[in-house]
């Protein structure tokens, strides 16, 4: 029994990123459809998704705040009514200016509100070791929601609408916000926890605010989510390929089955070797599995490979935050990382789907993240270097 109450929040979090994959996965499903039907172009029609992206990295340095204080229940009940209503108003949209506002306020309470809670709930909840071998199994719940999703969105799509469909997703997160609440239990208190914090790291606000590597944390954020942005282009960058619906809906299903199974050896890696190594191996394996969607023939490795690269935006950066910038103020932390995350997201998500409208083809954009995840794994190398005593 005590066992079940230790890994309540855990559990909690689990459910919480499977409800994450409703934006971070589920969404992509209707980009074809939605755009055929506005008579827009993809690059134009995600920018909706941009926009909510960019609304909750305004919104999340406030967020963190807020949860650190306030703690997260609350927020994910918020959340879950905000996104119930915004799904209802996607659903009546009719034009393309529609969805951008809708996109923006939805995002508010939305995306930001779903991963910052995750991660400081988990961040109230356990030591740092403990949390690093959580990381992974919690986050891989964003993989077995997509997978999920990928098996019964695109039958729900081509059943009942995209209309009906948005409505469905919006109830789906609002049950799935409910359930999250009601598994998590109690949360201890700010002051168990900024004193828990400062035990084990020492570290105030104003120094963590003074520190470079916070900026660089900030830049590695931005470029991984805006890398992600790809997820929102997987089924359509498939169908060009050839593939039939029924085909495309296994191959996400695959997908969304190695980002799971890949978070969990993310999780377990960083808690054996460390946020540094793991780090490396993870940009690694994301930047092979872009290029290797150019060769023909080798479209499953390079599913599988960046399927589980994309792990290192969501298991990675809480860690290396924690560990760069320290506990005592993670959440509002945590909420300034974000911000990064979030921006990078506006921008990668609709130059993904300008990659195909201006060129025919999703090349550019697969070689061109590829190397600037390069980068990054340098600027990760900068930020995760041991400081001489």
């Amino acid at each position: 029994m005590k066992k079940l109450q230790f890994y309540r929040p855990a559990i909690a979090c689990f459910l919480a990123m499977m409800n994450f994959a409703l934006i971070s996965s589920g969404l992509s499903f209707f980009v074809s459809t939605v755009s055929a039907d506005l008579g827009v172009g993809r690059g134009s029609f995600t920018l909706y998704y941009s926009l909510m992206a960019i609304s909750g990295a305004f919104a999340a340095p406030t967020l963190g705040k807020l949860a650190g204080k306030r703690g997260v229940r609350g927020l994910f009940l918020i959340g879950g009514v905000w996104v119930l209503v915004g799904s209802f108003l996607f659903s009546i949209a009719t034009q393309l200016w529609m969805f951008y506002v809708v996109g923006f306020l939805t995002g508010l309470m939305g995306n930001a509100c779903t991963m910052l809670c995750v991660n400081v709930a988990l961040q109230k909840s356990y030591d740092s070791k403990t949390m690093s071998a959580l990381m992974g199994i919690v986050m891989a719940g964003s993989g077995v929601g997509g997978m999920i999703l990928s098996a019964i969105i695109p039958g729900i799509i081509e059943t009942v609408g995209w209309r009906m469909s948005y409505r469905i997703v919006g109830l789906i997160w609002l049950t799935m916000s409910v359930l999250v609440v009601l598994v998590m239990g109690k949360e201890k208190t700010s002051a168990q926890t900024a004193k828990a914090a400062v035990q084990e790291q020492g570290m105030t606000q104003g120094q963590m605010m003074k520190m470079p590597q916070m900026y660089l944390l900030v830049l590695e954020s931005a470029v991984l989510a805006a890398s992600c942005g790809i997820l929102q282009q997987y089924p359509a960058l498939l169908g060009e390929m050839g593939y039939a619906t029924a085909a495309v809906a296994t191959m996400m299903s695959l997908m969304t089955a190695s980002m799971a199974v890949g978070k969990i050896g993310l999780g377990a890696l960083y808690s054996a070797a460390g946020v540094r190594f793991g780090g490396v191996a993870a940009i690694g394996m994301f930047i092979a599995g872009l290029l290797l969607l150019n060769v023909p023939g080798m479209v499953y490795p390079g599913m599988i490979l960046s399927a589980v690269g994309l792990g290192v935006y969501t298991t990675l950066m809480p860690l290396v935050t924690r560990k760069v910038l320290g506990s005592a103020s993670f959440a509002a932390a945590w909420g300034i990382v974000q911000f990064g995350g979030s921006a990078g997201s506006f921008v990668g998500v609709p130059v993904w789907g300008a990659s195909y409208d201006n060129f025919g083809s999703y090349a550019p954009a697969l070689f061109g993240f590829s190397a600037l995840l390069g980068v990054i794994l340098v600027v990760h190398l900068l930020v995760t270097r041991e400081k001489k005593s």
